[in-house]
């Protein structure tokens, strides 16, 4: 009825077998996987019995898993080792890097990639738009001017309107200093 391994073991530094199989056991908590890392410096010899336990591998357990493949304590029959994972089908330990690996593609957030994809995307649009922007400058200039004129006294041209007709729409302006460029 075992469920994790909570109790201090590091002090058995010649501790050889570790057999906790057919328990409760999910996973091992950071503590006892300190645990037996501790009395694995020691002891090049440790082996343990997970066989027969419920072992987990999903996101939470990733620790785990990762702990399985990078400890120097040796596993009794860890090709038969039965986990379950997230998609309910049973992975065996035949290679336990691989199942990793997989546990680790399952369980890669995607958020950062689309945090710097859409900043990318609007960096890109306001760069654009302030581009056309300055291009067209003088034009967006006149025409906020047209525009402001026009909406601030509507009425302004009707008043001022010489309701004279004309035969031509032209002014000269004269002045003696241009003498030689009129006929005489």
């Amino acid at each position: 009825m075992i469920d994790d391994i909570n109790f201090k073991i590091s002090h058995m530094r010649k501790l050889m077998f570790l057999n906790v199989r057919n328990n409760r056991i999910s996973t091992l908590s950071q503590y006892a996987m300190n645990e037996l890392d501790s009395i694995a410096k020691y002891n090049n010899n440790l082996t343990i019995d997970l066989s027969g336990n419920n072992l987990v591998c999903n996101c939470d357990s990733l620790s785990f898993v990762k702990w399985i493949v990078n400890t120097p304590t040796n596993f009794h029959l860890l090709e038969k080792y039965e986990c379950k994972t997230s998609k309910k089908s049973i992975s065996f330990f035949r290679n336990p890097r691989e199942v990793y690996e997989t546990i680790q593609k399952e369980c890669m957030s995607y958020e950062s990639l689309i945090i710097g994809v859409s900043t990318g995307i609007l960096m890109f649009i306001f760069i654009l738009c302030g581009g056309m922007i300055y291009r067209y400058r003088w034009k967006l200039r006149y025409l906020y001017y047209m525009v402001k004129v026009k909406w601030r006294d509507p009425d302004h041209n009707s008043d001022n309107k010489d309701e004279r007709l004309y035969m031509y729409d032209a002014f000269v302006s004269y002045a003696n200093e241009d003498d030689t460029f009129c006929p005489p």
